[in-house]
């Protein structure tokens, strides 16, 4: 285990100037979604990736990027936007927990923490393929909604995605 089950689970702004830390997490995320979609990498080794992906969470009303945080330690990060198609609701554009993290609650209360930051209308995607992640979503969404959402199959852009629609309690 990587750090002691009682640390508190806590969501902080990513600023400007931690950009760097979160783009070197974000090669960790890219490497774990390389199991379901086709990833380059250049020839330094590394995933390639639109640097707007993250740089729009600098800009004015872009989105919000948080750490997540096990204790003091980076546990992971989370981007929460305002869905492009549909701004009236939130989304979770990319969600990603270290594996030595997984399975001691910090997804779940992150998304607790999402919730209460941003009240109101949300949706999570969920690639088709990435079974583990929808399977994680529902029973997450699923407690902190005491069951009151919606799970759908429908396409975003070319991939097909698991919707899960709800409100924020």
């Amino acid at each position: 285990m990587i750090a002691d089950p009682r640390g508190s689970i806590t969501l902080t702004a990513i600023v400007p100037g931690q950009r760097g830390t979160l783009a070197n997490l974000y090669q960790l995320y890219l490497h774990d979604m390389s199991a379901f979609v086709s990833l380059e990498l250049d020839t330094s080794g590394r995933f390639v990736f639109d640097g707007d992906t993250l740089d729009q969470y600098f800009r004015a009303a872009g989105g919000t990027a948080y750490f997540i945080r096990y204790g003091r330690a980076i546990a992971g990060f989370v981007l929460v936007r305002r869905y492009p198609p549909s701004p009236s609701i939130f989304d979770i554009e990319q969600f990603f927990v270290l594996r030595g993290y997984r399975g001691l609650g910090v997804g779940r209360q992150a998304l607790a923490g999402c919730l209460a930051r941003h009240p109101g209308r949300w949706q999570i995607r969920v690639m088709h393929e990435n079974r583990p992640a929808q399977a994680f979503w529902q029973r997450a969404i699923a407690e902190l909604t005491g069951g009151r959402y919606v799970q759908a199959e429908a396409c975003d852009g070319d991939l097909p995605m698991c919707f899960f629609t709800f409100a924020s309690p």
